[in-house]
């Protein structure tokens, strides 16, 4: 079963279809450790609770490789904890277990999580003003259709996977399932919250009206959909399949029509490829421009006080003064140090042709100089006199202690999880 559901789950059509259509790294490899997030917490929640570091180990990797779906995670093991509160209100512990893989994943994390939440609280950024775009985004009931036939059928108006022909047919052979067990239970579990997404996609949820915008695509839940009906529809087979023979056949089937789907779903991918670069081949150059805005996406964590992305084309790498009668010269960008000569007879402000982000440093003869940003998103220092300048990003305190918070966390589990494992063999 765990053989199935594994080929079945990788190689989903969505999953395909994030790697190579959407190039969405990190969303793709989060696919790798929502398995492990889910098996901890079903440790603790109905199994050996004292594997809770499962639980950690997946979510600090979740958050690692795709903050958003750590999100989407979170409310989903909310959803899922719903199912288990028998067993969790019928033995405390099991909840006082979870919040300490909770509480340990925090340090894990910290040398992502804390610079992160620096660099949010030090400026306003454009995804606290972006537009909602879910309330755009979310599907019709036609695309979730069209989604459920990913694999075997790309229409050629739309560049949209969902769970696949495979999955929804399999999560149908329960309707052949007439024996109650606990595990069938699980199953039916799985099955529900794949729908419960699936409708939660579509236009019927009223992703407008909530504060989702970050999410950007109601059918980032694909993730989930995909997870759980390969964990339900591989059970719901298992259960029909009487001999081994069967299995040995069926198996076979799925794998030929998995290689099926990625052979279908690579001709998609080179379909609207080939389109792209036709229609919007600067898209393609590798070269940020103005053309293809940066490739900038989103420009959700750039400071709000940017005007616009065109404003980088415009001024370049020129430096803007307060004083008409100051200039700079033998500007240089090397090694990550921006340096130049400033020449001025009176107190002058700089805006210089770098992003400010909290962490920039700026020295004039070796002496720190105040660095603040500007009315347009960039960094600017003044000084009042002439002198060679030198600006470069340098860790925060937060960032520096920070990281050494997760690697010496990270350590103390692996200790803890080999003492843990030493114990059990004695």
């Amino acid at each position: 079963m765990a053989y199935l559901s594994a080929v079945l789950y990788t190689f989903s059509a969505y999953h395909l279809f994030d790697w190579y259509n959407r190039g969405a790294l990190g969303e793709a490899i989060s696919f790798t450790f929502l398995p492990v997030v889910f098996l901890g917490f079903y440790e603790i929640a109905k199994g050996n609770y004292r594997r809770w570091y499962l639980l950690t180990i997946g979510y600090s990797l979740l958050i690692y490789t795709h903050l958003l779906s750590s999100f989407l995670t979170f409310i989903t093991l909310i959803i899922v904890s719903l199912f288990y509160l028998k067993p969790l209100v019928k033995e405390r512990k099991r909840i006082l277990y979870l919040l300490l893989a909770a509480v340990v994943t925090i340090p894990i994390v910290a040398g992502y999580l804390f610079p992160m939440l620096e660099q949010m609280a030090s400026n306003t950024f454009n995804y606290s003003n972006a537009v909602n775009i879910t309330g755009q985004t979310k599907l019709s009931l036609q695309q979730i259709g069209l989604g459920m036939l990913s694999g075997l059928f790309y229409p050629e108006g739309e560049n949209i996977a969902g769970m696949g022909i495979l999955l929804i047919t399999l999560i149908v052979l329960r309707l052949f399932i007439k024996e109650k067990t606990p595990l069938l239970k699980i199953a039916d579990c799985c099955a529900l919250i794949g729908v419960i997404y699936t409708i939660t996609m579509s236009f019927i949820f009223p992703w407008g009206r909530l504060p989702l915008g970050f999410i950007q695509f109601p059918w980032r839940l694909y993730e989930f959909v995909v997870f759980f009906f390969a964990i339900a529809g591989t059970y719901y087979l298992i259960n029909i399949i009487k001999t081994r023979k069967q299995y040995i056949v069926v198996s076979a089937g799925i794998v030929i029509l998995t290689l099926t789907t990625i052979v279908i779903s690579n001709n998609n991918y080179v379909r609207w490829q080939t389109k792209a670069l036709r229609d919007i081949p600067e898209l393609f150059t590798g070269i940020p421009s103005v053309d293809n805005e940066y490739y900038l996406g989103g420009r959700e964590y750039m400071p709000a006080k940017v005007p616009t992305y065109r404003m980088f084309n415009q001024r370049k790498d020129s430096i803007t003064t307060s004083f008409v009668g100051a200039y700079t010269s033998n500007f240089q960008k090397k090694d990550g140090i921006t340096s130049f000569d400033v020449i001025t007879s009176e107190p002058v402000t700089l805006e210089l042709p770098l992003i400010y982000y909290k962490g920039y440093k700026a020295f004039i003869d070796g002496n720190e100089v105040p660095l603040e940003e500007s009315t347009r998103g960039l960094a600017q220092i003044s000084t009042d006199k002439p002198g060679k300048a030198k600006i470069f990003y340098q860790e925060t305190i937060i960032q520096k202690a920070s990281w050494y918070v997760s690697l010496i966390s990270t350590i103390l589990l692996c200790l803890f999880i080999l003492k843990y494992r030493e114990r059990k063999q004695q």
